[in-house]
């Protein structure tokens, strides 16, 4: 049987690797007894899952999606809220960094699931080691709005985010390529922000390294915070 176009054979081991790690570590805490991490664990896991379903069920043919205005800084503010769990428990803290307050046009909840997983992309190269910290930068670009999303702990180039996107389109991996790799996550990201004719790449800010996109500004409304 044929993979289909949406989902081939690479992205299919690293989502088996990401659901593997997660259920692996629940079944060792049933056994030890600590269930601290639990819900946070297997929330993520169904979180995933219902991500590559929107995916799969926007490319399923030319998707029919609602715009209206949105304030990427307010939506920064959520995303920070939701994931401080996911990063405390890599030891990294959000930081949200509101440097535009203009409206964009897109349809939310798209937008939303974009921006959460290209912060999750980043938060999956976080080493833990040491105390860090992800940056979720609001910011004006050339007339636009740019959202931006950077940490200390990685070192991306425009090379990196090209070879994710040619994995994503291979039928075989290259070695160790998918499980060091946040490629799925990276690959939710860039098929919903091609969705809404945006583009995700790699970008630098204060000499951190990250993903950013750029909006055109909605002249609809505007918001007051």
């Amino acid at each position: 049987m044929q993979t289909p176009d949406f989902i081939n054979n690479s992205l299919l081991d690293s989502i088996v690797e990401q659901l593997r790690t997660p259920l692996l570590t629940i079944k060792l805490m049933v056994e030890a007894g600590d269930t601290s991490q639990l819900g946070l664990i297997t929330s993520s896991s169904i979180q995933l899952l219902d991500d590559i379903a929107y995916v799969r069920e926007l490319t399923k043919g030319n998707p029919s999606l609602d715009l209206s205005p949105i304030n990427i800084a307010v939506l920064s503010d959520d995303i920070a809220h939701a994931l401080t769990p996911f990063a405390s428990a890599r030891n990294v803290a959000i930081q949200p960094v509101s440097l535009c307050n203009r409206p964009v046009l897109a349809h939310r909840y798209t937008l939303l699931r974009a921006y959460e997983n290209m912060v999750k992309g980043i938060l999956s190269m976080s080493r833990g080691e040491k105390a860090s910290t992800v940056v979720l930068s609001t910011s004006n670009q050339n007339g636009g709005v740019r959202f931006g999303v950077y940490s200390s702990e990685v070192n991306l180039s425009a090379r990196d985010l090209s070879q994710m996107r040619k994995l994503f389109g291979a039928s075989r991996r290259p070695a160790s390529l998918v499980t060091t790799s946040p490629v799925t996550e990276l690959y939710i990201a860039d098929k919903l922000l091609s969705i809404l004719g945006l583009r995700l790449r790699t970008a630098i800010s204060a000499r951190q390294h990250g993903f950013a996109t750029s909006l055109t500004p909605s002249s609809q409304l505007t918001f007051l915070r």
